[in-house]
């Protein structure tokens, strides 16, 4: 039969570590925001840190809605070309700001510290890389859902919405 044949082209991803490095990521943007709102005052720093902190929790959002969807044996709502456009416009955002920050800390002449522009530029970079992380996670589970709705269709299933 044709069920007995088809082979998985894409793997089952590793919900488990992706939620455990984008959960850490939000902590840790949680985490440089009252740090840097306190203790050194640096505003440009807590924007960034906490920008950083809300792309990490979206894509944490994003892998445990699908880690449940496949618990459940239910299809994803799809939602994911809002997911790749934010992340696009907060990667170029990102990138921009990094550039900004660099260039001003390199014509300031500052060394890394609290009050330091390179440190917010480290975490524009952070930003960039998580809204980086939103855009090939929209892609990859784009990708998946076709897959697994062109599966459903030749097995002769119901393709439902999970909401």
């Amino acid at each position: 039969s044709l069920a007995s044949t088809m082979v998985e082209i894409l793997p089952a991803p590793r919900y488990h570590y992706r939620r455990v490095i984008s959960g850490i990521g939000a902590v840790v943007g949680l985490i440089i925001v009252i740090f840097f709102s306190t203790l050194f005052v640096n505003y440009a720093t807590v924007v960034m840190g906490g920008i950083s902190g809300i792309f990490a929790a979206a894509v944490y959002a994003e892998h445990t809605y699908r880690f449940h969807c496949e618990k459940n044996s239910n299809v994803p709502h799809d939602h994911l070309f809002p997911m790749r456009l934010i992340g696009t416009i907060g990667f170029c955002a990102s990138c921009v700001c990094f550039f900004f920050f660099m260039c001003l800390a390199s014509l300031r002449h500052e060394t890394p510290g609290g009050q330091s522009h390179t440190v917010t530029a480290v975490w524009c970079f952070m930003s960039a890389k998580w809204s980086c992380a939103m855009m090939y996670f929209a892609e990859d589970y784009s990708a998946r859902d076709k897959e697994s709705t062109n599966n459903r269709t030749l097995l002769g299933g119901s393709v439902q919405s999970s909401l």
